[in-house]
């Protein structure tokens, strides 16, 4: 791998590592407890819990992948 090369893969993950930390704020606010609301019914109580278990198994998926980046990071 030319110099080149290794500057041009260190500039990518660089960029995914930026745009992960992005994504893992953004999950971290809707992952959040669900509070009881009178405003909403049953069932739209149950989807949100639904999509934030969804969100939470996202939001391992992408630590995951960050702490991955950032281990090739530092080699």
């Amino acid at each position: 791998m030319t110099a080149l090369n290794k500057k041009a893969l260190k500039q990518q993950i660089h960029q995914e590592i930026a745009k992960l930390e992005a994504d893992v704020n953004s999950l971290e606010d809707m992952v959040k407890p669900v509070p009881p609301d009178t405003a909403i019914g049953r069932l739209s109580r149950m989807e949100a819990l639904n999509e934030k278990s969804v969100n939470e198994a996202a939001l391992v998926v992408l630590k995951n992948r960050l702490r991955l980046l950032k281990r090739a990071q530092e080699r």
